[in-house]
């Protein structure tokens, strides 16, 4: 597969997986989370597990295995809808 390939197809999942947290949590929730998780780590590092505790705390659910998925697997995920209550 080309690398110009690989990267669209890359991109593709890891928007997919976006999205489903993005359905999880619903549009006020998710850009919060977006926007405070930029804001808060602004010009430091991070890792998956800084993110991944991020999202959690501010969620109050636990997204680990989507995130998880979101970063290793080379599949699309199936559709998601909104969180319960």
């Amino acid at each position: 597969m080309p690398l110009t390939q690989a990267r669209r197809l890359s991109a593709r999942h890891g928007r997919s997986r976006q999205r489903q947290l993005h359905q999880a949590l619903g549009d006020e929730r998710f850009f919060a989370l977006a926007r405070g998780w930029v804001q808060d780590n602004l010009h430091t590092q991070q890792s998956r597990a800084s993110f991944t505790a991020y999202v959690n705390a501010k969620t109050g659910h636990d997204f680990t295995a989507l995130i998880d998925e979101w970063l290793d697997s080379p599949t699309t995920p199936a559709e998601t809808g909104p969180l319960p209550g």
